[in-house]
Formats: C-alpha cells, structure tokens, sequence
C-alpha cells in the first residue's frame, strides 16, 4: 500500500511527547520515537463485509485484544460504514487487503489515539475498549472516506469534519457536547501533535471540536456539502481555508457571513442536533450587570481572533432580589475593530423572544431592547464575532441603561425579549436515548419449553432498555455502549397464555436514556410461539364406566 503524509488524529489526556514532529511514512523529529508503519505486523485478525481489523493476542503485549473485542471493533465500523455510505458518501479508502484496515496496538509512549495513512488506520488499543470506542472507530472510518476526496487537508479540518461524521452517525449523543468550541480559538487554528499552539486539551488543540461549525453547514446545505469542502481544499493545494471560501462561494455565500450566522446560532438555538440547543455557552470577561439607576455602563474591551467568538454576559438589575424594580431600556454599544467585520447579535434567555441583531453603522454597532432592574435568573448575552482575517484587536463593549420609575415590574412576567428556546443549562446535564439494534432473524421462535428470552443487543450508548412482548411488559434492563446480552424472565401465567396464543406476537424494545427522561426509537420483531393443545382428561378409576354382564337365566 503506498502510504501518505501520516496525519495524527484524537489526543488522550496525558504529557505530550517533547519536541517530536510528524513527517512523511510515519518518521518523527527531535528525538521522539518513529511513529508506527502504516501496516504493522499483528498476529492475528478478523474480517468484515468491508474491514479487516488486525490485533496483538498475546496477554504479555501491551495493547492486546481478545477476539470479541476485535469483532466489537469491527461491527462499530461496519455501522459508521453503512451510516455514511446511505447519506452519499464515497466508500472509504482500502488496503491491499482489499479492505479498509484498522490496526490496534498500544500507542500510550505517543500519547496518541490513532494514526491513519490511505486504506488503513493504526488505533490505539486503550481508545478503542473504552467507553469512547464507537465514536473513535467512526471518526476514523471518516478519515478514510475524506481520503478518497483528498489527501493534503490540513488536521483542523480532517479532524473538525470526521468528529461531525461521527456524532452525527451515533445522532448526537449528550457526551458530543461535553466538550466543544472553544469558540474563541480561531476555526482554522492549526497545531502539531505534539505542540499546543490551539488549546491544551488535546481533540480541542487538533480542531475535532470545532464540529459544530461543520454542523451549521451541514444543516444549511445538506450533509453532502462537507465531502464538497474537502474536494475544493484538495483543488488548492490542501489549503483547508481557502477550499472551506471556494466551496462557499460556490454556494453564494462567504465565509464571513456564514461564520457570522453560526455565532449567532450558537445562542439562539434552533439545531436538528439537539443537544446543541442546551449546551452551555463560555463567557468571557467579567459579567456586566446594568443596575437599578439610569446611567452608562462602564465599557470594557473583547480582545478577538480571526474566525472566532467571545461571548459576553449581561446581567439585568444589582444582583439582588430585595427591593422593587422598574422597567427600562437597554442600549447596547459594541466599537468594532479597524478592519474587522462583523454581526454582533444579542439574546435574552428568558422566554417568548428571538435573537437582536445590532445595527452597524461604520464602525459602531448598536441596539435598544426593553428591560428592567429585577433580579432574574434568567441572562443577556453578546455574541461578538470575527468574521474577518484580521487578529490583535479589540471589541469595546458599553452602554446605557434608562429607567422609568413610574413604571413597576416584576421577575414574575417575563420581559422581551426573551429567548424562545428557555434557559441555557449545563450540557453535562443533558441526557438522549442510544441507538439500539437486535441481532438475530426477523421472526424469532419461543420453544415451549422456553422459560426466558434472550436478547443480543447493540447499543450506541449507555441507557437503559424496556421490553415488551405483546401487551405483557417484561421489565428494564441496563444498556452499555456495545454488545448487551440481555435476558427477561417469563412470567408463569403469561406462558400458559402465550402458549395458546395463534400466529405471531411482537417483541417492542424501547431505548432510554440514562436519567430515564428521554427515549428513542423502538426496534420490534415478531416472535412465533409454539402453539400447543390443551391435553385431552383420561378418565379416571372413580369415573370409568364398568363393564356390564348379562344376566344369567335360572
């Protein structure tokens, strides 16, 4: 197989490796150890409709893996496979094997979670067993798909779209808005592996959480329109900005403006993945609070890179609860930088509202909105964009606040604006329902002399999972990311009656999530139960009839 410029994906949370730097074939600068061959020779294997997994079986390796684990790794890229390949992707890119191959060893001295070169990808064995598997294996299977497309686009963007493959496949799970952004990180800001010139977190310094940017787009111009962006990178050399402004233009858009809309849809909500509707949004500065007396806000300055936000807090009245408060009117001033462009947008949390887009006029931007000096727990916020190339400037943020005394008013009705989408919470928080599949026929047959039954199931995620048979409720039972083998006792009295129960019954298992407030889609079979008769009495000694002589004559 002839192996490509080797991109480095996922950090795991450890040191990074000092000094080392990734070249061509897997080489490394600087001292670090080389990284591994694109085909390392592994012992054993298992293969799929379109994978080849290979793997260490020896306990005495660092990194083994038994063969179920193997085959769990398998079965998740068959899955990210079939996902991507109905939504119109190309196939991914394959090995001399004549499948894509993945190759699990122990990468813990590079402090990596994979390497992947054209029609194979080396993963690390730690990431692949834990918690973190079907998403790791999908953003991986990813990358090779983008191969196809292209082979010189730079790690922000491979690593930003494949992490979007990959929670959009697993339909965006809560955990896929635990960490991301950070929106004040430049979204073409680039890193080495082993540097940290984005961010100290890992999958944030590489550019994979920066997802949500390729979400926007994705919702706007269809899934398709990503596999576009990485073709006209390709037509440029790999340049990932250029090619991410040419596959725009080609839209009639820029990037600016749809840089500039996603900031604001980053507070007013409105996703198809909806997670991001409640994630928690990073503030910057010190909170404004506007208070209880007409008068300026003191100002203060947003210092904000190219392609990137901050967002700033506004808080109404003095932070306390404990005397009456008033209407009034908020005016809002935001100083735009020299050279910079710009939407600033502004949202109020409450209830019933939608997003207030400022009016700029030269290089200010302003907007009036009703208010008062009640204490809410409801927030203001400021979306403050870059939408421009240019770096080392700053937003300067004041205001004024106007209040009419003779007008009294209470936290009790919610002012406008207001967010319509409620208050924003802790994506932690956050909780959606796995994805679930069954394995086995799609009519399943239940013996006569079967006293439980016995489910295969496989889970995008961890919940919980109810079954029902027919209209008899079985009970719940536990769901982990992967393979569960479930089993749900029959009651007595329900055997009797199924047993005499003609044709088929459905077997309706429902996913749930794990605080158990959300569910997902149900997945049914029919299950044929072995019809028996009812045997028929014997007669007993008590009831036998007797023999009847005939009567002798005299």
């Amino acid at each position: 197989m002839g192996a490509v410029m080797l991109r480095v994906r996922r950090l795991v949370a450890a040191a990074l490796v000092a000094g080392a730097c990734v070249g061509a074939l897997g080489t490394a600068r600087g001292g670090a150890a080389a990284l591994p061959s694109c085909t390392p020779v592994l012992p054993q294997s298992i293969t799929g409709a379109h994978f080849t997994v290979f793997y260490e079986d020896d306990p005495s390796v660092a990194g083994h893996l038994t063969q179920v684990q193997a085959g769990t790794v398998l079965a998740a890229a068959e899955r990210s496979y079939a996902s991507y390949v109905a939504a119109g992707f190309p196939v991914p890119a394959v090995g001399l094997s004549g499948t894509t191959e993945l190759y699990v060893m122990d990468l813990s001295q590079f402090k990596l979670s994979a390497v992947f070169c054209t029609g194979s990808v080396v993963e690390d064995a730690a990431t692949v067993t834990g918690d973190s598997m079907p998403f790791s294996v999908g953003t991986d299977v990813f990358t090779q798909i983008e191969q196809q497309l292209g082979t010189n686009e730079p790690t922000w963007l491979v690593d930003g779209t494949s992490d979007w493959a990959s929670w959009r496949a697993l339909g965006y799970p809560a955990e896929s808005v635990k960490d991301i952004g950070p929106f004040d990180v430049a979204l073409d800001c680039a890193s080495a592996y082993d540097k940290q010139n984005c961010s100290a977190v890992g999958s944030e310094n590489l550019g994979g959480t920066r997802w949500p940017f390729y979400e926007y787009l994705a919702e706007k111009f269809g899934p398709l329109f990503i596999g576009d962006i990485i073709t006209a990178a390709e037509a440029v050399g790999g340049d990932g900005r250029l090619g991410l402004e040419n596959a725009l233009a080609a839209k009639g858009t820029t990037l600016g403006v749809e840089y500039g809309s996603y900031a604001a849809k980053l507070l007013t909500g409105g996703w198809t993945a909806t997670p991001l509707n409640a994630a928690t949004i990073p503030v910057s500065g010190s909170k404004i609070q506007t208070g209880i007396s007409s008068g300026s806000i003191p100002a203060q300055s947003f210092g904000v890179n190219h392609l990137s936000t901050k967002f700033v807090e506004i808080d109404r009245g003095d932070g306390a609860g404990d005397h009456a408060c008033y209407g009034a009117q908020l005016t809002l001033t935001v100083q735009i930088p020299s050279g910079v462009t710009t939407q600033p947008t502004f949202y109020w949390t409450g209830g019933g509202s939608s997003p207030v887009a400022l009016s700029i006029s030269g290089s200010t931007a302003t907007t009036t909105v009703p208010w008062d000096t009640c204490a809410w727990k409801s927030k203001g916020y400021l979306a403050l964009p870059n939408t421009s190339l240019v770096d080392g400037t700053s937003f300067v943020v004041s205001g004024s606040l106007s209040v009419d005394f003779s007008s009294p008013a209470s936290a009790a009705v919610p002012p406008a604006p207001a967010n319509q989408f409620g208050d924003t919470i802790d994506a932690s928080s956050f909780s959606t329902a796995p994805t679930i599949s069954l394995f086995g026929p799609q009519i399943m047959l239940l013996s006569s002399n079967d006293r439980q039954l016995r489910l295969i199931v496989e889970s995008s995620g961890d919940g919980s999972v109810t079954a029902a048979f027919g209209s008899l409720l079985l009970g719940s039972r536990t769901l982990r990311a992967g393979g569960n083998d479930l089993r749900f006792t029959l009651p007595q009295s329900a055997l009797q009656a199924l047993r005499r129960t003609s044709g088929t019954l459905l077997l309706t298992l429902t996913p749930l999530a794990p605080d158990g407030k959300a569910s997902g889609a149900a997945v049914t079979r029919s299950v044929s139960v072995e019809h028996v008769q009812p045997a028929k009495k014997k007669p007993t000694k008590k009831h036998a009839a007797k023999k009847k002589h005939p009567k002798r004559r005299r």
